[in-house]
């Protein structure tokens, strides 16, 4: 990882499976879920932020982006307000 997680304080390295338990805390929690459409788009303007890492970590709020991009609730945490 090119840099430390802001919520770690130390360089941690996540795997798929960390992703997937992840997703799955998300879905399992009852929060209302985005449309696959909504999904890809807001991983796509993630993939295009500078504030992501290895294509996985904000290092805005130190979330793993799958997870938060398919909570309805939750916005981009850009620091110029959400990209999404």
């Amino acid at each position: 990882m090119k840099d430390k997680c802001i919520k770690c304080h130390r360089n941690i390295h996540i795997t798929d499976i960390d992703i997937e338990m992840e997703v799955n805390r998300v879905i399992q929690s009852g929060v209302p879920l985005t449309g696959n459409e909504q999904y890809e788009k807001r991983l796509e303007a993630c993939k295009n932020c500078k504030h992501l890492t290895d294509g996985i970590t904000c290092m805005i709020c130190g979330c793993i982006v799958k997870a938060r991009a398919m909570n309805a609730l939750r916005i981009c945490p850009h620091p110029s307000g959400s990209k999404w």
